[in-house]
């Protein structure tokens, strides 16, 4: 009878919230030119070498142009002693209401080595963390609240018992069946119960609330029902921050990243803008970084900014230096207000996909400006949409392949105003690599840019499955670029024959 007692008010509690005075003014925010969010997977020292640790990660990128740090404390996929790092702060907490002592000595160590780089410091948690999908069922499950009550995951009856085989492999519930249920207020509880402990005990100046980890919180079907639990549920957390702020005698700040759109993000169960129109957050990041190259971005960074809010695209993973410049060129072209690196670990000199290139820690002071983008090469990709079970409605339809007879134009987003760069630095190179399919090897292609005919002796043929294309500084614009193709000269106009993929290429003198 307590228990039921206790999920009545609690349910009360987060659907009733109130949705006035939860907001407050806050301090005016700092620029953020780079944020880093280390993902807190590094190991703790085993014999107490703090220096090391430390190396690895805060002070690395000292002197750059990082200006905010992020320290992922939590995942709920795994028992306390899985990972001995920071990300299993949590676990430990739902394990034994106490942090180990290592816990807290790396943490403190973190805050005071960040704040010595002149850096902001946040914490992260991941809002619905699911590493733990391949379980064969609920059974093996180990976060603590997972193991006990295997009644608050997403996961149907059949995948409590069998797992991730309850599901087609290339299915979005194959991967979130052990996600928690965000509709069921025991979850809510546990995450603002941790919260308001963990907000307590350390001087962060915020907290992230990460939902891009991972993306799902809702039945399937559900979503739209379910929104109000989660905005009455960050509600609650602002009041919390609110509260702790007020004890310490300055703002704890809130930071939200949600997926890439407006509408993908209120698909998962989560609506930005009721949470800015109440002035719930203090700064915004977008998207999860997997499809980086589109303009979709903008429509959230405007609306964080008709909130005053400021909003930080979002960069997965350390990437190659061309890359990095190219990405940030485009996000500071759609009005972010600096760079959000996600899954930030010291570079290896090896690319995590050949196609990203070697990483180079260099890219830290060069992708936080525009000023220190100017001039430096680039290649920008059109996007070409996203296939991974994990990321919930952010997997988007790729543009490609698009027919050459009759087929739509693609879109390629261009960070660089070129034709002023042309003015200020030289240009060296801009051409288009065109990938294609199903065309005789006597064909040619034509196309448009902007509306602009390419002279046919600027397109050239390099083997069977590409094209490049020569082009003129003053056809390509700084934003979206439509780009048009047709039949060139000597061609049989194949139904088949496809464009399959295309990027833009920017050397300057």
């Amino acid at each position: 009878m307590k228990l039921v007692s206790w999920l009545v008010v609690s349910s009360v509690v987060l659907l009733n919230a109130p949705a006035v005075d939860a907001g407050e003014p806050q301090a005016s925010a700092p620029t953020r030119r780079i944020i880093l969010n280390d993902d807190g997977g590094i190991r703790f020292p085993e014999a107490g070498n703090w220096d090391h640790y430390l190396n690895q990660r805060v002070r690395l990128a000292a002197n750059t142009q990082t200006d905010s740090y992020f320290l992922c404390v939590s995942a709920t996929s795994h028992d306390p002693d899985y990972l001995p790092a920071m990300v299993s702060t949590m676990s430990h907490w739902a394990a034994h209401q106490k942090i180990p002592a290592r816990y807290d000595e790396a943490t403190r160590r973190s805050l005071a080595t960040a704040r010595g780089n002149g850096w902001e410091v946040f914490a992260s948690i991941r809002m619905n963390d699911s590493h733990d999908f391949v379980r064969a069922n609920a059974r093996d499950l180990t976060y603590p609240l997972k193991a006990t009550r295997p009644d608050l995951l997403l996961g149907n009856a059949r995948s409590l018992e069998v797992g991730r085989h309850a599901y087609p492999a290339n299915s979005v519930m194959q991967w979130f069946w052990a996600a928690f249920d965000w509709g069921k207020a025991d979850v809510q509880q546990h995450f603002l119960d941790f919260i308001h402990w963990y907000c307590s005990r350390y001087d962060f100046d915020g907290l992230e609330l990460d939902y891009y980890r991972h993306p799902l919180f809702f039945k399937l079907g559900e979503e739209a029902a379910q929104r109000p639990r989660m905005t009455a549920f960050v509600r609650q957390v602002r009041q919390t921050l609110n509260e702790i702020g007020q004890q310490r005698g300055r703002p704890y700040l809130l930071a939200i990243r949600i997926p890439d759109t407006p509408e993908i993000s209120l698909r998962s169960g989560l609506d930005a803008e009721t949470w800015l129109r109440e002035a719930l957050l203090d700064l915004l990041v977008v998207g999860g970084g997997y499809m980086p190259y589109s303009g979709r971005l903008k429509k959230l960074i405007d609306m964080a900014h008709r909130h005053n809010v400021p909003a930080y695209p979002c960069i997965n993973h350390f990437r190659g230096p061309v890359q990095m410049r190219s990405l940030a060129s485009n996000f500071h072209a759609l009005g972010g207000d600096g760079v959000y690196l996600f899954n930030f670990t010291r570079p290896t000199g090896k690319a995590i996909l050949p196609e990203w290139g070697i990483s180079d820690l260099k890219s830290l002071s060069e992708i936080g400006s525009p000023a220190t983008l100017r001039g430096k090469p680039k290649t920008y990709l059109a996007d070409t949409g996203e296939r991974r079970n994990y990321i919930g409605y952010s997997n988007l339809e790729s543009q490609f392949p698009v027919r050459i007879v009759g087929g739509r134009p693609v879109e390629l987003f261009v960070g660089d105003d070129i034709a002023d760069a042309e003015q200020t630095s030289g240009l060296e190179e801009l051409r288009l690599e065109i990938d294609v399919a199903n065309m005789e090897p006597t064909e040619q292609l034509a196309l448009q840019v902007n509306g602009a005919a390419i002279p046919a002796s600027q397109i050239m043929r390099c083997g069977a499955r590409q094209f490049t294309a020569r082009l003129e500084a003053a056809t390509v614009r700084r934003g979206a670029n439509q780009i048009h193709f047709a039949p060139g000269k000597n061609s049989v106009g194949h139904l088949d024959a496809q464009i399959t993929g295309l990027k833009l290429i920017v050397h300057y003198e």
